[in-house]
Order: C-alpha cells, then sequence, then structure tokens
C-alpha cells in the first residue's frame, strides 16, 4: 500500500471530508479521484424509469430506496427507517444518518448524497432529466 506524506493543515481538511462522505481517508482520496478524473466528461448512460433504485453510504452501512422522479419522493427500502417515504431527498439521508450515528449532526443534502445504483452518480445527476 502506499503513503502520501501530508501537510498537518492538508490533512485536517482531509479528515473533514471523509468524515462528510461517510468514509475513512482513503475512501475519501478515492472518491476525489473518481470525482476529479476522466470519467465525468464521459458520457452517462440514461436512467429509465419513473422509479429509481438508489443507495445511500454512512459509516458502513448501505442503506437502499426508491427515488420517484415525477414527485421526488424518497421511500426507503431497507436498513432502520425502511417502509418510509420523504417528501424530498434530504430528509430521507438525514433519517439514515440519525438511524446509523444518532450522535452526529444529521444534516445533509440528499441530492449530493442518494447515489443513482445504477450509475454510481449522486442523485442530482437526474434531478432535471
Amino acid at each position: 500500500m502506499g503513503k502520501i506524506d501530508l501537510t498537518e493543515p492538508t490533512h485536517d481538511q482531509l479528515r473533514l471530508l471523509a468524515a462528510a462522505w461517510g468514509k475513512d481517508e482513503g475512501g475519501a482520496v478515492a472518491e476525489l479521484i473518481r470525482r476529479l478524473g476522466g470519467e465525468r466528461f464521459a458520457p452517462k448512460p440514461e436512467v429509465k424509469g419513473d422509479v429509481v433504485p438508489i443507495h445511500f453510504e454512512y459509516r458502513g452501512v448501505r442503506v437502499e430506496a426508491e427515488y420517484d422522479r415525477k414527485s421526488q419522493r424518497v421511500t426507503i427500502t431497507t436498513g432502520e427507517p425502511a417502509g418510509k417515504t420523504y417528501l424530498k431527498p434530504s430528509p430521507a439521508a438525514r433519517a439514515v444518518v440519525a438511524s446509523v450515528a444518532p450522535e452526529v449532526n444529521p444534516h445533509r443534502n440528499g441530492w449530493a448524497h442518494w447515489i443513482v445504483t445504477e450509475t454510481g452518480e449522486p442523485l442530482q445527476s437526474i434531478r432535471y432529466s
């Protein structure tokens, strides 16, 4: 496994980013590379259907859900809040964080944190399609 030397301020920023994404530091670096890599310019597959499978990962816990494109509602299908429907993605994301880590402020932007299972892209990628 490789090693990277970071200044303390940069390492602090990496720790914050990792915490925000619910990943360890290596996972945060991998996510940054994925987001900044050349694949972001590749054409994205078209996601079809009115109900789209999505998921949210936080602290190693993966929660599955369905996103209704017409109503923008999220219905959680696995995990602690399974069976509940939320009017928007952000309250659904907050419910997941609160169930996994009640000691953490659960405020999250659901458009950024829910992932379209078919593409691996944030839910925001199909928000207006």
